[in-house]
This record gives C-alpha cells, sequence and structure tokens, in this order.
C-alpha cells in the first residue's frame, strides 16, 4: 500500500489539471468530517484506506434531503460490482479502483462535476 500523502499528491495532480485550485487535504476521516461540519465542500474524494470513517460512513452523518450534501468519489483498492453497487446505494456518485488512472479520472470528475471554477473539494 503506498502512503496517503502519495496518493492526496497524485490526486492534487490531477485536481490542478482539471483546474482546481481550492483543496483541502485530510489524512484522518474524523478531520473530514468536522471540516465537512464547519465548511461546505462541493466534491470529496474519500480513499479506501483513509482511517476512521468510510465514504458511506460520511454521508450517512449527513441529515436526509441535506442540500449541501457534496458529490462523492470513492477511491478503492479492491473493486468488484457488489462493492460499487453497495457504494451507490448509499450516494457515493463516482468510484475509481486504485491507483487511478489519469484518464478514467478526468473523464469521472468531467461526467460528476462541471463546473469547477469557484468549487470546494477535499482530498
Amino acid at each position: 500500500a503506498l502512503p496517503i500523502y502519495f496518493g492526496q499528491s497524485v490526486l492534487t495532480d490531477l485536481l490542478l489539471d482539471e483546474g482546481v485550485r481550492d483543496i483541502v487535504k485530510f489524512s484522518d476521516g474524523a478531520e473530514l468530517v468536522k471540516a465537512m461540519i464547519k465548511d461546505r465542500f462541493d466534491l470529496v474524494l474519500v480513499d479506501d484506506e483513509l482511517p476512521r470513517f468510510s465514504a458511506p460512513e460520511i454521508l450517512a452523518l449527513h441529515p436526509a434531503g441535506d442540500q449541501t450534501l457534496p458529490v462523492m468519489i470513492a477511491l478503492q483498492s479492491i473493486l468488484t460490482r457488489e462493492d460499487v453497487a453497495f457504494l451507490r446505494e448509499r450516494g457515493v456518485k463516482g468510484v475509481l479502483l486504485k491507483p487511478v488512472a489519469p484518464k478514467r479520472f478526468s473523464y469521472l470528475f468531467r461526467t460528476l462535476f462541471k463546473a469547477v471554477g469557484s468549487s470546494r473539494l477535499a482530498a
């Protein structure tokens, strides 16, 4: 497994390639959850190796019908059809297998998130 900071560096580069400039990084799911309480993010990337909270758990913390719910992309080390179905049923909009292929990331990002100019993202 690669250190989480390496993955964050790769994802930061991919986001920069998409024109995103306002990126906040977290190394712990609890830190991310605390930040999401105080701030609104448009997109959240969650690695399956992020300690303390998974993508479905983070989404489950939002009240039903919450309009501030961010678009969530889960980055997974192992991925089956059942895993994708499980994540999507819980509100995860995009799922990518690691290591993340730049072209696949770009396609998913552009499909899910078209207006990136003034967006706030967490990775």
